[in-house]
């Protein structure tokens, strides 16, 4: 790719209109050059992306990114926070989703928040799974149980309404059945998967 046109600029003479809007159409993307920034870049503004009018930057950064320095870190807020979500939900070289597996032995377990886009292993003979309304904290979430026993899964409701299969039972087909529960509004959770048989 093309880096911007230094055609017509020297030292000691008059700057045009046309030297200009080449630099402009590039920032604006309406040209095909490449930017290349030696030295340093500082933003201002402590707002990286907003997500509700901004276009996103596509093409490839070079180096290790460790000179890169005013990033914020930390937890993201607000009404976006699902937007951000689902633009972050891939981010290995081999765009595979990132999913935590952890494991638990009891008897009971609630799904809670950092169950979302993870799985959870439950192998603790016979288990009760509950759900409540607060579980997971944004629509379209999704946690997987993969449940190893060779006991019995069931799935209560704390406070969500559970909705299901109408051929399925709210337990486990067996052992090591895989079972998501997503999030479909406020207050309603899908239960589906490798689900018993009525």
């Amino acid at each position: 790719m093309a880096t911007i046109s230094k055609s017509g600029i020297n030292p000691n003479q008059l700057i045009k209109s046309e030297h200009l809007t080449r630099i402009i159409d590039a920032f604006n993307g309406l040209s095909s050059v490449e930017i290349i920034i030696s030295g340093s870049l500082k933003t201002v503004s402590s707002t990286l992306v907003d997500f509700t009018s901004a276009e996103f930057v596509t093409g490839s950064f070079k180096g290790d990114g460790s000179q890169l320095t005013g990033i914020p870190t930390g937890s993201v807020s607000g009404s976006n926070i699902s937007q951000f979500n689902n633009d972050i939900g891939y981010l290995t070289s081999s765009s595979a989703p990132i999913s935590i597996i952890t494991t638990f032995t009891g008897s009971t377990y609630t799904i809670s928040t950092p169950d979302a886009g993870n799985v959870k292993v439950l192998n603790g003979g016979n288990v009760t799974v509950i759900v409540n309304s607060g579980s997971l904290s944004t629509i379209g979430q999704t946690a997987e149980i993969d449940y190893q026993s060779t006991g019995s899964l069931s799935f209560g409701s704390g406070s969500a309404v559970l909705i299901k299969n109408i051929n399925r039972s709210l337990t486990a087909d067996g052992q090591n059945s895989r079972i998501a529960i997503q999030k479909m509004s406020t207050t309603t959770y899908r239960i589906f998967g490798e689900l018993g048989i009525l």
